[in-house]
């Protein structure tokens, strides 16, 4: 879970290949791999993250995040809504749920949504 939290926050500063996180607790084992169209400053931007990501209180965000979608009670309808919603309503339910988070962020939750709403119609 941390190497995919960590992945996420890079991934809204730098185009990046990959990331690891040896030890929570120790910033030196945290690494990335910067994709090659990287710019100078994208790099700068995730070096800052490795530098600074408080990656403890993200994933008990994170944690927190999941246990509210478990509780909520129109968990029930997101499959039905991944099975018909058009692309439209799903881009404006996606615009809507990510208000205030990176565009590279809110672009890449977009794509997961509209992936997974393409798998529920195949089942």
């Amino acid at each position: 879970m941390s190497a995919g939290i960590l992945n996420l926050a890079l991934k809204a500063v730098c185009p990046i290949e990959d990331c690891r996180v040896g030890k929570i607790d120790d910033r030196t084992t945290w690494s990335y791999t910067a994709s090659a169209g990287a710019t100078t400053t994208q790099i700068a931007a995730a070096n800052n993250v490795i530098a600074t990501f408080d990656i403890t209180a993200a994933i008990a965000s994170t944690a927190a995040r999941r246990q509210g979608i478990t509780d909520d009670v129109d968990f029930s309808n997101i499959m039905t809504n991944l099975e018909t919603m058009t692309a439209a309503q799903l881009k404006t339910y996606v615009t809507n749920q990510t208000v205030g988070l990176p565009t590279a962020a809110r672009v890449l939750i977009g794509q997961m949504v509209f992936a997974l709403a393409l798998i529920a119609r195949r089942t």
